[in-house]
């Protein structure tokens, strides 16, 4: 569900007495038969989804038919092999083409046709048909046109129709024809002394320009069709999950995290969704370094999936110390052997001790790659500052010009400054009730209070700048208009220098709203309490959700270093300009102020107030211990014992485990070790695919699309050439397995949920589409036998 502007999802909505929401409801309806349905929103009430009743506690319901049309409609691609060659030779090229239904009707028997046509004049060198027999919703089909023979040099593009309906779409692909092509040998040296030297060489090549050359496979297009619908299916049902159940779901939130990176070259996200899936880890990054929202007990395999997920961010240099912490509790919960001990029996898939090993395994190679080049992050450490010394009910922070922070006492009714050394001064008293702080630039204070806003001028002298009630939040613009947010009645309000107030946004998304700031581009970001939520309000009124399921309530706000500042019950976090975020402490920081030394004061809403200082992460050092545990973790995985080898996912993520070893180990003695136990795990698999092109979970059991995803993956580390066999048919089997949504399922009933086997089959078909988009090259030069290459 979302919000009337159809991109801001909605989660949980409070609604007061005669109060009404707009919901927008989206439906991938793409792939489903034509006809007509019936369309039921349910009101579900919140919290009460869980593991056990997924569907919640239903409190209203509402009906809708609608009525999808028929029609088929035509992806893929065409490929001619080779796709790159020499004109006037006599050489013929073969043409081919993948189509691929995506509409929702049958395509009926027919004949297709190829057109080559030059891409300089637009002349058709050549046309070919062929006739195909029908093509069922999903499904893929091969057509060979036969072979064409270049008359002369060119870029070509192949153009692949069904002639009596081109409405129903067309799939294209490349020819490079080149001029007859040449080599040259060339040598630093022509004339060396006797003894050994060193001689550097060249070979160049030209006549064949291989970059207007298209390399590629008939599957890339359907694979890319596959993989955007994927990503549109998998991001929302994740994030669905995350906002009604308060919860990760453990393997929800992570694969899809992982799936939508390795695709996000190659199709469109919902940057809000992703980015608040990666905002659900690393928000709930626990002081051990843990990463879950609830059910410590399974922490291990939350961490070890959490682990997982974020090291597949794509600006994941920027969180070094989040990822080295979780790196570290990972190095702590290591077993003397080399394994780690599961906590989950949910599930097989994470629960073994192979898969542990091999995940972690993978997130500390990948941890230690992001030391290397960030060696040298910096994390925050909490102590105990400054306890009673008059405060009472602290909930809300400033600073002023001399370095001291400002502390609005809410109970107490005062607000006081404090000092380096903890000494304060009280610079109002007799206030009911203060709350936002805000101090101007010339040294004004203006402060909150349930009577209305209170200014304090530089020469102490207080008085009331505008009788607008219990102010929360307080933020100063440019040109000394105050903007004032009202926690109860969700009303921003503004007041001019002179006084004069106005009300500038009401209601909307706001759920108790608190800390706001004014952003440089002149609009208003305002946290919400109760949704735990942050907002824009733009000068025009409009507005948009930035987060969403913040940990815990948020209260403070504050731009700081090209990103914000958010104080919440459960910590202190910082979000940079793309809203993604980073968890810097982990006590109640309702209030929350940075420093001029760069430390960060923080307040719990009682009578204490807390630093937390920076402190750099020792990059090497932590590096040393991530590859002392790699170590073991791949010994451990070269111990056939360990393994299962009836069960293809254990099989598939040893495999995954030893590639990742192999990668960090690379030109050391251990590589041969562990590239050889690869390949024979490899071989395995191999000798295990099915008839369809898919594995199953034993060796019994019927093709799985997750497991075959899940295997398909583990192949990739022994390089298999484009146009591997078993790669192609793993390939076919899964794009002629998507659902109508844009999801699979595991035929072997591996996990509950639809999303599980759809993240898998996202996180490989991105690897295997560049896998299918290379080319097999050999290179050959001779030389005397005196001659040694280096």
């Amino acid at each position: 569900a979302y919000a009337a502007d159809g991109s801001t999802p909605l989660g949980s909505v409070t609604l007061a007495a005669g109060s009404s929401q707009t919901i927008v409801l989206k439906w991938n309806s793409g792939l489903f038969a034509p006809g007509t349905y019936q369309m039921q929103g349910l009101v579900v009430q919140a919290g009460t989804m869980t593991r056990e009743a997924p569907g919640g506690r239903v409190m209203a319901t509402r009906g809708e038919g609608l009525t999808i049309v028929g029609k088929g409609k035509l992806i893929g691609a065409a490929a001619a092999m080779p796709s790159v060659m020499r004109a006037g030779l006599g050489v013929s090229t073969q043409l081919s083409a993948v189509l691929q239904n995506v509409g929702n009707v049958e395509m009926p028997a027919r004949s297709y046709r190829v057109d080559v046509i030059d891409e300089k004049t637009s002349v058709r060198a050549a046309r070919l048909e062929v006739s195909a027999p029908s093509l069922a919703v999903n499904q893929l089909q091969t057509l060979n046109f036969g072979a064409w023979t270049p008359a002369a040099a060119g870029n070509f593009r192949l153009v692949v129709t069904a002639p009596d309906a081109p409405d129903q779409g067309q799939v294209v692909g490349k020819v490079y024809v080149g001029d007859a092509a040449s080599a040259i040998y060339t040598v630093d040296k022509s004339v060396v002394g006797a003894g050994d030297q060193t001689v550097r060489g060249k070979v160049s090549v030209s006549g064949q320009d291989i970059a207007n050359g298209t390399i590629s496979d008939p599957l890339a297009e359907p694979i890319r069709n596959a993989i955007q619908r994927s990503v549109a299916y998998n991001d929302l049902q994740a994030s669905t999950w995350v906002r009604n159940n308060q919860c990760l779901g453990c393997h929800v939130v992570t694969q899809a995290l992982v799936g939508g990176e390795l695709t996000r070259r190659l199709t469109t996200p919902d940057e809000k969704q992703r980015t608040g899936l990666f905002n659900a880890l690393s928000t709930y990054r626990q002081s051990n370094g843990a990463v879950y929202a609830s059910h410590p007990e399974f922490q291990r395999t939350q961490t070890m999936l959490g682990a997982w997920a974020l090291n597949s961010w794509h600006g994941k240099d920027e969180f070094a110390s989040a990822l080295s912490a979780v790196a570290d509790y990972l190095v702590n919960t290591q077993q003397p052997s080399g394994a780690w001990t599961a906590d989950y029996n949910g599930s097989r898939l994470w629960s073994a001790q192979n898969s542990n090993a091999a995940f972690n395994l993978k997130s500390l190679t990948e941890t230690s790659d992001v030391l290397s080049r960030v060696p040298n992050p910096t994390t925050y450490d909490a102590s105990s500052w400054v306890s009673g010394n008059g405060m009472s009910g602290a909930y809300y922070l400033a600073t002023d010009a001399q370095g001291r922070t400002l502390v609005a006492n809410y109970f107490a009714g005062t607000v006081q400054a404090f000092n380096a050394d903890g000494t304060a001064q009280t610079l109002m008293s007799g206030l009911t009730y203060p709350q936002g702080l805000a101090m101007a630039a010339d040294g004004t204070l203006y402060v909150g209070t349930n009577p209305g806003v209170m200014k304090r001028a530089p020469d102490g002298t207080v008085s009331m700048l505008a009788p607008v009630r219990d102010g929360t939040g307080l933020a100063i613009a440019p040109n000394g208009d105050i903007y004032v947010s009202n926690y109860s009645t969700n009303v921003i309000t503004r007041i001019t220098p002179a006084g004069n107030a106005s009300t500038f946004f009401s209601g909307g998304p706001l759920n108790g709203a608190i800390g706001l700031q004014v952003d440089t581009d002149g609009s208003v970001v305002v946290v919400s309490y109760n949704s735990r939520a942050i907002h824009r309000v733009r000068a025009d009124g409009t507005s948009d959700t930035l987060a969403t399921w913040l940990n815990g309530n948020p209260r403070s706000l504050q731009a700081w270093r090209g990103g914000w500042l958010v104080g919440t019950t459960t910590g202190a976090y910082s979000y940079n300009a793309q809203w993604a975020a980073d968890r810097l402490g982990f006590n109640n920081a309702q209030g929350l102020v940075a420093m001029a030394d760069g430390s960060l004061v923080y307040a719990d809403g009682g009578s204490s107030l807390y630093r937390l200082k920076p402190r750099t992460i020792d990059g090497p050092v932590r590096r040393a211990a991530y590859e002392a545990a790699i170590t073991k973790a791949a010994d451990w995985l070269l111990l056939d014992g360990n393994v299962d080898n009836n069960y293809m996912p254990d099989l598939a993520q040893r495999l995954i485990g030893l590639g990742s070893a192999k990668q960090f180990f690379a030109n050391t003695p251990r590589a041969a070790a562990l590239q050889a136990k690869m390949q024979s795990i490899g071989d395995l698999l191999r000798s295990r695919q099915r008839s369809d092109g898919g594995w199953g979970q034993y060796t019994g059991s019927v093709s799985d699309s997750l497991v075959t995803a899940q295997v398909g993956y583990a192949l990739d580390y022994l390089q298999p050439s484009p146009s591997d066999p078993v790669i192609q048919k793993a390939i076919l089997f899964l794009l002629a397995r998507q659902q109508a949504d844009g999801s699979w399922l595991s035929e072997n009933g591996i996990l509950g949920t639809h999303l599980a086997a759809t993240t898998w089959v996202e996180i490989w078909l991105p690897i295997a589409l560049n896998r299918i988009g290379g080319l097999d090259t050999d290179l050959t030069l001779k030389f005397a036998p005196n001659v040694a290459m280096s």
